[in-house]
Parts: C-alpha cells; structure tokens; sequence
C-alpha cells in the first residue's frame, strides 16, 4: 500500500497527514529518531492518521463528504492576537496536526498506540493486577468504569500540539 499525503485539498484516497521527508526532517531538527526504514516509517505514519481520527473529535466540519481525512476542515479559527481577536481561518492542513502525526508515528514505530484494554470477565477496565506465589496473594484493581470508557495513553507533546484544534474529552454543553 502506498502512502497518500493529505494535501489540504481533500483527497479521497489520503491515509497520512505527513510524508516519510516531512518525518526526516522533523527529528533532524530535534536530534534525529531512531534509524527506521522508509516503509516502516509510512506504516507508523498511517498508523498515527488513523489513531488521531479514533481519538479525536476535531472543531468545525469536513470540507467535503468525499474527503479519506478528518482535514481539510471548515469553520476552525487559529489561535486569537491583537490583530486578528476571532483567530484567523485554518486552511489546508494545519502544520499542527502534520506534526503531531509525526510524533504520534514516532511512538507508534515502538508499539501500539491504542492497545485493547485488559479487562474483566464483566467487562470492567482492570488497571493492574498483582499476582504471588508463596504463600498465595492475588489482587485486581479495576478503573470502575466499563472497558468501552476507558481514555486514551496520554502522549503530552503530541496532544498538546492539538489543544486548539480538538474539542476538550468529555466536555458537554448544556444550554438552559
């Protein structure tokens, strides 16, 4: 499978918001990443595509239905100045989430991103578990809540290159 990089225009068959040379260039201004081959660096790419548009709910809407990605968007404004209080229009791709997606793949090239949740026989969340041998000890923390509830593993510099793109997890609004 090859890799499509979202232009901005909003392609239909797009599955990454950065490209192998964008991925290069990122961690050569940062010291360099570990030493991958091109494909696998497309695949964690892709990866890192998908896993934002399962975690995230983004601000605004798609530019068209036909779009592959959650970018381009309508209706999102960059951060408000002194000259521009309601923010200025985000077109294309922003160079936030291009970035974040090349952290993202960055994590994803050591493991899975999203791994399944360990859970109960019922279904609840389990954070750890504590076996012993002798004499015989067991022990089950559970989240409290169902597996299906449980959040995402954080990954700060990545997340936090977002925080104005995305609407805060779990936030409702209720309106009198």
């Amino acid at each position: 499978m090859a890799i499509v990089v979202e232009d901005g225009t909003g392609l239909e068959d797009a599955n990454s918001y950065a490209s192998f040379a964008q991925f290069q260039a990122h961690f050569a201004d940062r010291g360099g990443a570990a030493s991958t081959t091109q494909a696998d660096v497309e695949k964690a790419l892709v990866k890192a595509t998908d896993y934002m548009g399962i975690r995230f709910r983004w601000r605004g809407y798609r530019l068209t239905a036909e779009q592959a990605l959650d970018w381009p968007r309508a209706c999102v404004y960059g951060q408000p100045s002194f000259d521009e209080p309601g923010g200025v229009v985000i077109e294309g791709v922003p160079v936030e989430v291009t970035k974040a997606c090349i952290e993202y793949a960055n994590r994803a090239l050591a493991g899975d991103l999203a791994p399944d949740p360990t859970v109960s026989a019922t279904g609840v969340a389990m954070v750890s578990t504590r076996r012993k041998v002798g004499p015989i000890e067991t022990e089950d923390v559970f989240s409290g809540g169902s597996a299906s509830s449980s959040t995402f593993k954080p990954y700060p510099v990545a997340d936090r290159l977002l925080r104005n793109l995305v609407w805060p997890e779990g936030g409702r609004v209720y309106r009198a």
